[in-house]
């Protein structure tokens, strides 16, 4: 299907996106931003309405102009504009976080407000409106997946029918060695799944013209030359991401020596999580001491679980130290030893995280709560001290889990660039900026030329 109008750029964009629906991969989030972002500019340059170039999607839509084109030429709903926001978000929300998976309902949600907007556009120029087929991508999501599971299971069912065949000497050595030339399937499983399917339908295509005697010999030269291809393919791609982006070794030793600092992608919002990541940790530690304060002078009691509280109270506080090290650029090594999260040192000598809580954070966090609830059981006496104490519990477990939030949100900002700088022997600085985001390498100039906008808040 085509979107009539639009250029061949947001074309591709939306074959991306359906591309993307039949696999299930998490790269929609992605097809879903370009296509948008591709749909955007496209009416915005056909009607000779100016915007920053350089901004991402949300940003654009968000410039006073655009937002008057918007609402009285395309008449737009505030709530269709919203939700067009709102969606952008999550799907930016999405990358920044690695999310791993894709669900149905996210993709209908969003293409039906894609749908509507462009709709809305079609009105505007008097064009007839598309049909949101919401069935068709109910139909299509992770078509690829089930075609590579039906492909894989007959021809899993074919080789063994072909050996027997071989074993009672129908088929002859040479047939036979035709099906000991296919990739074999763990081999295949590297590529993505459009590719895989691809393979696969023409392995099983040759297995069944062996097991119905068909002459071969020419798609035999095209099996060999596609074997070598995919497999010089693959042996490029098991290069690390460095590696498959610089392929002289003079770029990868510059990667090797030179400093890292992870950009910050957005340093106000950082600015934000920082203080109330702080605001929270004092909170926490305050109701903590007071509740304890309390059990021992009025009560004369204190349940024992209450030092689990005071032991994550130990960690809050290096988490209330770690935020004074979060800069708009930090380095990988101060960003490691100053984070609550697992960091591991690559090839490169470059600490990158896994987005996994240190497992000693997680256990007190859980113990803590533990202690909350069993302080709270031990209070269940209605008088104003324990009435006192409940809520300085409560407000305890409400803050840490604030401050975890915050703190996650804060981990996710600098998962955007990693920026590499070495002086070389002239003393000149030479710069390379590898977008996370992108997975992509570019020089310096060139990333703040697109990146402008964000970084300079």
């Amino acid at each position: 299907m085509e979107l009539k109008i639009f250029s061949e750029l947001v074309n591709s964009r939306y074959k991306t996106v359906v591309k993307n629906i039949k696999s299930g991969s998490n790269s929609y989030y992605d097809s879903y931003l370009d296509l948008l972002e591709s749909t955007i500019k496209y009416i915005l340059d056909k009607h000779s309405i100016s915007y920053n170039s350089a901004s991402t999607c949300g940003n654009i839509i968000k410039e006073s102009i655009v937002k008057e084109f918007i609402f009285k030429n395309l008449n737009i709903s505030e709530e269709l504009y919203d939700k067009l926001l709102d969606y952008i978000k999550k799907c930016n929300d999405h990358k920044h976080k690695k999310e791993k998976n894709v669900s149905l309902e996210s993709i209908i949600n969003q293409l039906s407000v894609y749908y509507l907007f462009i709709n809305s556009y079609y009105c505007f120029i008097d064009e007839e409106e598309l049909t949101f087929d919401k069935q068709y991508f109910v139909s299509i999501f992770k078509e690829e997946e089930k075609l590579n599971k039906q492909y894989k299971e007959e021809i899993i069912q074919i080789r063994e029918e072909l050996a027997a065949l071989y074993k009672q000497k129908k088929i002859d050595d040479n047939e036979y060695a035709i099906t000991e030339k296919l990739l074999s399937i763990n081999i295949i499983e590297k590529l993505d799944l459009e590719e895989q399917n691809a393979i696969l339908k023409s392995n099983l295509d040759i297995l069944l013209q062996i097991k119905s005697n068909e002459k071969l010999e020419k798609r035999i030269i095209k099996l060999e030359e596609q074997n070598d291809k995919i497999l010089n393919s693959l042996s490029n791609s098991n290069q690390s991401i460095f590696q498959k982006h610089n392929e002289n070794q003079q770029t990868l030793n510059f990667l090797r020596i030179a400093s890292k600092k992870y950009i910050c992608y957005n340093y106000n919002q950082l600015k934000k999580y920082k203080k109330i990541i702080r605001i929270t940790s004092i909170i926490s530690i305050l109701c903590a001491i007071l509740s304890v304060i309390m059990q021992i002078s009025f009560l004369n009691n204190i349940n024992i679980t209450v030092l689990f509280e005071y032991i994550y109270c130990i960690n809050l506080l290096f988490i209330f130290i770690h935020t004074f090290a979060w800069k708009k650029r930090t380095d990988h090594i101060t960003l490691s030893e100053n984070s609550s999260y697992k960091f591991k040192l690559n090839d490169f000598f470059l600490y990158y995280s896994d987005d996994k809580e240190k497992t000693s954070y997680i256990l007190l966090r859980l113990f803590s709560y533990i202690g909350v609830i069993c302080s709270i059981l031990c209070l269940l006496k209605f008088n104003v001290i324990n009435i006192i104490i409940i809520l300085l519990e409560l407000a305890f477990m409400i803050s840490t889990i604030i401050n975890k939030i915050y703190k996650e949100d804060a981990h996710y900002n600098y998962n955007f660039s990693v920026l590499f700088t070495h002086k070389n022997k002239d003393e000149v600085n030479k710069s390379l900026v590898y977008c996370i985001l992108e997975n992509k390498y570019y020089s310096y100039d060139d990333f703040m030329e697109k990146y402008q906008k964000i970084l300079k808040d």
